[in-house]
Formats: structure tokens, sequence, C-alpha cells
């Protein structure tokens, strides 16, 4: 499996950081610049990172969905409120006939996390692509590591 992340702040971030903890291959397009709502992007993730030719959010999230097998969104909210960056990555996501798993963290964890085990085991092919996103930092405080938390108990046996 790899982890297909554009780096914003708050869930992207954190599958980041899940897949380095995990050892899971990642990589992304981010804006041109490597910027997020925070700054410069950290150093320590550019390596596996690749600019678009845009500093527009927009660009790199459509890329990082259509790079990918399914999409994972992660919220603190049902799907039907999803808003900002998340709406448009679910929406591409809808318009190419991606496969989208929506987690809500306020849920049983449990629940969650098999749903995502199911979603994945769905879904193997040798170079699985998962695109992993959600609110930013700013949106939802603490979102980072509460979702950082739940990828490393989801994905900790794949």
């Amino acid at each position: 499996m790899t982890i297909i992340s554009g780096a914003q702040t708050g869930v992207d971030t954190a599958a980041i950081k899940a897949a380095i903890k995990l050892q899971i291959p990642y990589k992304g397009w981010v804006p041109l610049g490597f910027t997020n709502e925070a700054g410069p992007i950290q150093l320590e993730f550019r390596a596996n990172l690749q600019e678009t030719p845009s500093r527009d959010n927009a660009q790199r999230t459509e890329w990082n969905v259509r790079e990918s097998d399914f999409v994972l969104t992660i919220l603190r909210s049902s799907p039907e409120s999803v808003k900002g960056g998340t709406k448009w990555a679910v929406d591409v996501a809808k318009q190419i006939g991606k496969d989208i798993c929506f987690i809500d963290l306020r849920s049983e964890w449990s629940k969650e996390k098999n749903k995502v085990r199911m979603l994945i085991k769905g879904n193997r092919v040798d170079s699985m692509r998962c695109a992993i996103n959600g609110p930013r930092e700013s949106e939802e405080l603490g979102i980072e590591e509460e979702a950082m938390k739940f990828l490393c108990e989801a994905l900790g046996d794949f």
C-alpha cells in the first residue's frame, strides 16, 4: 500500500506521520512552493512529495485523488457535513468513480477501523494507493493528533 497525501495541516499531515511511523510508503502532490496553511511543509516530508505547477490547493487535491485507487476521508462529523478542501476531494472522487470510505472519529473506533480494513481488503491490488484527507488543523483543532492515532491503529496490521 502507498498512502497519498497533500501534506496540508490536520488529517493530511497525520497520514504522512502515520505512514512514517508504520513504515508505509507515501507520496503526494503539494502546491508549488511546498506550502500548507502553516507555511513551508516540513523538510523531512518533502522527499516523497511533488509540487504541482500551481499554488492552488484545489489542483493538489484533484491530482492526489486521481492518483489513488480509493479515498479515505477522516472526519469528526457525518459525511454530509464535509466542507472546503475535504468536500472538493469527495466531489472529485465521486465524479471519477473512486471508492470513498468516511471515518467519523466520534464513533466507536473498532467499527471505524473495521471499515478501513474492509475497504483495503476490497481494493487489494499490487500497488494499492490510498488518498487520505480530511479537515485542516485550523478547522478542527487537534484533528492531526487524533487522526494519526486512528490511522496507526487502523493500518498497523497491514
